[in-house]
């Protein structure tokens, strides 16, 4: 399984990192590997890697904090939704985005 996770609160984003955090905290999507596989093929973690010099990638732990990331984030994964809008996952993933910026937290991948 893999985990894209939203703390909800700048606490919860301190306690993710010692795995501390409470029923409530995250908002979080858990991807099997159907689901995995189906949103990495479109090539939208690429893109993400690219535009913001990450590394999102199978057996890779990666984040995205800061609004201006996070918003940059949130136009490539809707002009992928546009593309895509039959992948019910990118959808999962767009309000997942917007919900980092709306707690003006982060992103974090565990894959």
């Amino acid at each position: 399984m893999r985990y894209i996770t939203v703390p909800k609160t700048i606490d919860a984003m301190k306690k993710l990192d010692c795995d501390n955090n409470l029923d409530g905290d995250l908002d979080e999507l858990i991807l099997d590997d159907t689901d995995f596989h189906k949103i990495f093929s479109t090539g939208i973690f690429n893109d993400i890697n690219l535009a913001l010099n990450i590394l999102i990638d199978d057996y890779e732990d990666e984040k995205i904090i800061g609004k201006e990331k996070l918003k940059r984030t949130k136009i490539i994964i809707e002009n992928y939704f546009i593309k895509n809008s039959k992948i019910n996952i990118i959808e999962k993933f767009l309000i997942l985005i917007e919900s980092a910026i709306k707690y003006d937290t982060g992103i974090y991948f565990y894959f």
